[in-house]
């Protein structure tokens, strides 16, 4: 299956079964006993999902799960599982991250070359979540801050006090990574670090380790944590997958002898496998057996597990190590930290507090009854006063707020703000989410002032006693009359600015907010004001761009949890986006005209909106789908197809709009039973009827002829297929299909010439990453783009049989990329990302075999090869140096030619082992980088 070149070493449904009794395709060519087997194994996978049960949960239901709020990331492990192992496999992507970093020379596709990079269109004004805020300690002036998205990576902003300061991206740090946590060295403020996942979001954002900078944070290097506790194993019947995916906090620490120690809370969370017993007992752990207290002496240049008894812990007979949730260091210097339980495990640390005054020996100083994640913040002045605020393990304590006076000796709880918001308990300002936003900070200068937050901000002066409310997420019943700032919903982080105690900045699921006046930000609307000029970590799921560009650039797309974004008459560059749509949005589209656009909530509930934006429009339908539900638009016709699956019934609907209605059939048929749609595509060159493509979950590809009246289906799935399918796209004409998978462990990538008849792997080199999304050039039709899980990838040459796949997300960056749109009239693209807003660039005719530099010239070949290959040049070079390079950057051979015109050079290179190296061309004072595999 997946070629793995550059790799070392769906959907909630009551019943899927594969369809065909036949051992052929639709075009009569014999499946193979392999690729018959791997689907009816993919197919018991996604038939046996506990996620089935909890992705059509209403929110309130999930929170009481301990799930967050968004089904996405259940809906995206369906589809991206491996279908040999049942469930996703991240980690071959980040290995492929780490091997890619500077090893490609420039090509001329779009987002290649330095000249033609890509385009950033925004949102400039609207942002995602932020769970890390740093403010800089070599800047005297403490304006400067950091702070790391979920997504996106990490962002500095030189003066965050200033409403016009813009947040700027970090390099160094891959951009599809949950940045979680970050510290600096006590000793040298010019050494810093990292961790990277997000434990509480269950897989939703997964890590890639620990990073560090010897810069003040400018560059970043991966540093190398060894795993203790040994590899994928098994416990109590679930999977242990080990790795670091989960850095909970990271902190530097001086010890009383000077030395500094850096500590790593690694954590664990359950990564719902496809076989267990429902939504409460997974398949899979990931990094169980792996997490805890890890530690280094030696500025992050090795590691090792702090494995003493007091953190110890059996599950099933095993003994594992318990998790640090919230590292914080109290005015004596002594080191403490909270705990939280393994993610499903119902063991480990929650609750409990445990302190080191050494760094060799850790205590435990108390354990907060009936609580899991734990988060402390100490006093400025006195070392033994503290508070901790814990995530409750009962309903009717679901959050609850403890203070020591003597250092954990005792403690007593104290009273919990009740916010105003109608819709949010008394006994719980966090609303069902203190597994998830669940913020605790104390004043640096008077320790009886402190903060907490959930869905809003609170405020106490004496300890907690009285609370006064500082913040509103929305103008819900009883907000709308409360005079306090709009902060955005999901406070997750709170950092004083240092040598200002009533000014901070917090962190929340829309962004950063940078308070000037925390004393009286209960009655002042102004005292805390939004930082999110620049802070592009929004995460769109779809996106969509106006055939009409009179006047600038339409752009439209759903996001998570920020709503449908508009950005109308757009110029060029980065700019502001309005939301008109709350919540989380969906599959969005431009009518061709454009007089309309289709937006869509989650599930299966699509707005028509008349344009220009006037109010005027109405809702299609609710209901049904899955959470970011597929769909696609026939404008000719003014038809609207969906999945309009619900339990396990497939169909798809059929919308026949108008300016105030539409008229809706559901479109059923045994090819789809038990195989649900997760891809559209209407052909656009059949314009008096529709001619509908449809994708499935089990890997069907379908054509209905005559959808818009009485359809006629057809199969035209490739016998090779297997896996969901992401996209289907047209090339020159109908006769042209391009189909790409979601999936780990297949092949990604399908060509048809003769519209499904017959089907060519188009796979090449790429490496073992989701493929969401495909465009062919209209202008040179052999240059294909793909979006991935990894960014955007190209190949010049389509119509070979094993195409040579490149990054091509030069001006973007290796980020999540979910859907890709083109603007017929001038072939500009748009890219939506899932972290990074969006991008634009533009198809040209300028290919990779039209040279701007005379090495650009200079070709090896063949491509493929059991490692014979001849490097030739079309212009005289003379003396040049080639070097050749692994994919893990290691030197392998280094040797000085004279190039003549026309006059190929033979390369042995038999010896070396199959996988992808690159040959640096270097003369006249410029280089090149060429490719070539060994087979």
């Amino acid at each position: 299956m997946k070629k793995k070149l550059l790799v070392v070493g769906a959907i909630a449904v009551a019943g899927l079964a594969w369809y065909a009794t036949t051992n052929g395709s639709s075009d009569g060519q014999e499946i193979s006993q392999e690729i018959q087997e791997l689907r009816k194994q993919h197919q018991d996978f996604l038939l046996n999902h506990p996620f089935n049960e909890t992705m059509n949960l209403e929110k309130q239901e999930r929170r009481a799960l301990g799930l967050p709020p968004n089904a996405y990331n259940e809906q995206d492990f369906l589809y991206t599982m491996d279908p040999a192992l049942g469930y996703p496999v991240p980690e071959r992507m980040f290995r492929t991250y780490d091997q890619l970093v500077d090893q490609f020379g420039a090509d001329r596709s779009p987002g290649s070359a330095s000249d033609n990079a890509w385009e950033e269109r925004g949102p400039f004004n609207i942002s995602g979540r932020v769970r890390m805020i740093l403010w800089d300690p070599n800047d005297s002036e403490a304006k400067r801050a950091f702070a790391g998205g979920v997504s996106g990576g990490l962002y500095v902003n030189q003066d965050v006090t200033n409403g016009a300061s813009d947040w700027e991206l970090v390099s160094g740090v891959p951009g599809n990574i949950a940045v979680s946590s970050m510290t600096v060295d006590p000793t040298n403020t010019q050494v810093m670090y990292i961790g990277t996942g997000e434990q509480y979001t269950q897989g939703a954002a997964n890590g890639n380790g620990i990073y560090k900078s010897t810069d003040g944070g400018q560059n970043w290097v991966r540093l190398n944590v060894p795993l203790a506790g040994g590899g994928d194993t098994t416990a109590g019947g679930n999977d242990l997958r080990s790795g670091l995916f989960y850095v909970n906090d990271i902190v530097a620490w001086e010890d009383p002898d000077g030395d500094v120690h850096i500590y790593a809370g690694v954590g664990s969370a359950g990564y719902v496998g496809s076989g267990g017993g429902g939504s409460s007992s997974p398949v899979n752990i990931l990094g169980l057996q792996n997490a805890g207290l890890y530690e280094s002496t030696d500025n992050g240049a090795t590691w090792s597990r702090v494995e003493q008894s007091v953190f110890e812990y059996s599950y099933f007979g095993n003994t594992f190590y318990g998790i640090p949730n919230d590292f914080e260091v109290a005015a004596d210097g002594k080191l403490y930290f909270g705990g939280i339980r393994s993610g499903f495990t119902n063991a480990g640390l929650g609750g409990r507090i445990f302190a080191t005054a050494d760094g060799d020996t850790w205590s435990l100083e108390t354990i907060l009854t009936a609580s899991n994640r734990t988060q402390i913040a100490v006093s400025g002045t006195d070392p033994n006063k503290m508070y901790a605020v814990a995530q409750g393990l009962t309903g009717t304590t679901p959050v609850r707020i403890f203070q020591t006076t003597d250092a954990w000796a005792t403690f007593t709880t104290t009273n919990l703000p009740n916010d105003a918001d109608l819709g949010i308990p008394a006994n719980d300002y966090t609303r069902g989410q203190s597994f998830y936003d669940l913020m605790l900070a104390v004043d640096p200068t008077d320790d009886d002032i402190i903060y907490v937050g959930g869905i809003d901000m609170h405020r106490s002066t004496d300890g907690g006693n009285s609370w006064e409310q500082i913040s509103k997420w929305s103008n819900n019943p009883n907000l709308n009359t409360l005079s306090v700032p709009f902060v955005h919903a999901d406070i997750h982080e709170m950092q004083f600015r240092p040598g200002f105690p009533n000014e901070s900045l917090t962190g929340t699921d829309g962004g950063t907010y940078y308070a000037n006046s925390l004393s009286t930000a209960a009655g002042n609307t102004g005292a805390i004001l939004p930082r999110l000029r620049n802070l592009n970590v929004t995460q769109f799921y779809y996106g969509t761009i106006s055939s009409d560009d009179a006047t600038g650039d339409d752009l439209a797309g759903g996001t998570q949890d920020n709503g449908t974004l508009f950005r109308d008459n757009a110029a060029a560059g980065t700019g502001s986006f309005i939301d008109r749509l709350g919540g989380d949005g969906g599959y969005t589209e431009y009518d061709d005209v454009p007089d309309y656009i289709i937006t869509t909530f989650p599930g299966n509930s699509h707005i028509y909106i008349r344009i220009p934006f006037t109010g005027a429009g109405y809702q299609i339908d609710s209901g049904e789908g899955v959470f970011i539900n597929q769909a696609d638009l026939d404008k000719n016709l003014d038809i609207l197809y969906s999945n309009g699956q619900t339990g396990g019934n497939e169909l798809i609907k059929r919308y026949v709009l108008s300016t105030t209605s539409a008229v809706t059939t559901n479109l059923d048929n045994a090819l789809i039973d038990n195989s649900p749609p997760t891809a559209f595509k209407v052909s656009p060159f059949t314009t008096t009827s529709t001619t509908l493509f449809v994708g499935t979950a089990t890997g069907k590809v379908l054509r209905l002829d005559d959808a818009d009246t009485t359809p006629v289906w057809n199969e035209i799935t490739g016998p090779g297929f297997v896996g969901s399918v992401s996209d289907i796209e047209f090339g020159q004409s109908e006769d042209e299909l391009f189909v790409t998978f979601h999936n780990y462990g297949v092949n990604s990538v399908w060509y048809s010439p003769d519209a499904g008849v017959t089907w060519e792997n188009k796979e090449g080199n790429l490496p073992d990453i989701p493929v969401k999304c495909i465009l062919q050039n209209p202008l040179a039709p052999q240059e294909v783009i793909i979006g991935t899980e990894l960014g955007i990838w190209s190949t010049d040459d389509i119509t070979a049989a094993s195409p040579d796949w490149f990054p091509s997300d030069n001006g973007m960056m290796d980020i999540r990329v979910l859907d890709l749109d083109l603007r017929a009239s001038d072939n500009m693209i748009l890219a939506s990302t899932h972290g990074r807003g969006m991008f634009t660039n533009k198809f040209s005719t300028l290919s990779t075999n039209e040279f701007t530099s005379p090495l650009d010239a200079v070709v090896v070949y063949p491509t493929v090869s059991n490692g014979l290959f001849s490097l030739e040049s079309n212009t005289a070079l003379g003396e040049t140096s080639l070097t050749v390079y692994g994919m893990d950057g290691r030197l392998l051979d280094q040797k000085n030619v004279t190039i003549n015109a026309g006059s190929p050079l033979t390369m042995d290179y038999q010896g070396l082992s199959s996988g992808m190296y690159f040959i640096k061309v270097a003369s006249q004072g410029q280089s090149s980088t060429k490719r070539f595999i060994i087979r």
